[in-house]
């Protein structure tokens, strides 16, 4: 497969020196510009079953239906991670791949570092004149709004990004007008905010959008 100029291919295959109970391992081989790497796919099946033209378990029995199905998720996934690396214009190599599927990389930035770096860029807006000090006070308190609710809710102060539900702003929204006895009105203005925070935080890549 090819994406722009650079080669990339995913590749399964049964390595035999990983070996229990007579099933051999497959393993995934990611190759991007004649680089590779491997990973294991804790999957395992008998030799005689494996068909390596097609890369996939010989029958259909349930057994080897499920762990073809399992093999296709992966290599969506990998895929997935590719694509995303390039979209983001991130490097992409192999072994960055291999560690974005793996979730191996950066730190996953949090909701509130998200709301700092909002906040922060805000307020060199009204130092410069640009924007409104009254605005930047709100935007401190919606801050402080979202993490008395991930207390509330989640017995936390902070959460990952990544680990953020569709369900957190209605939820947020909900713990606003009734935990906190606050107007509709002024409730929207604070879930506006919180949806701008994470509209910047997909724009920054710190999180994927899901379509």
């Amino acid at each position: 497969m090819i994406k722009g100029h650079q080669t990339f291919a995913i590749l399964f295959w049964l390595n035999n020196q990983r070996t229990k109970n007579e099933k051999s391992t497959i393993y995934l081989r990611l190759t991007i510009d004649n680089k590779r790497v491997e990973m294991t796919t804790h999957l395992r099946v008998e030799t005689k079953c494996w068909d390596q033209k097609a890369q996939r378990v010989k029958g259909k029995t349930e057994e080897s239906q499920t762990i073809n199905r399992q093999l296709g998720i992966m290599q969506a996934d990998v895929h997935k991670h590719y694509g995303l690396l390039l979209a983001y214009e991130k490097p992409v190599t192999a072994e960055t791949v291999k560690n974005a599927y793996l979730g191996i990389g950066e730190k996953q930035k949090t909701l509130c570092e998200a709301f700092d770096v909002h906040n922060t860029r805000f307020a060199e807006k009204v130092k410069a004149g640009k924007k409104s000090n009254g605005t930047l006070k709100r935007f401190h308190i919606a801050k402080h709004k979202a993490v008395a609710f991930m207390h509330y809710q989640f017995h936390v102060s902070d959460k990952p990004l990544n680990e953020i539900k569709f369900s957190f702003a209605p939820d947020f929204e909900h713990f606003l007008t009734t935990v906190q006895v606050m107007g509709n009105n002024t409730a929207t203005k604070y879930l506006k905010i919180l949806k701008q925070v994470m509209k910047m935080s997909v724009e920054q890549g710190w999180i994927i959008p899901i379509h």
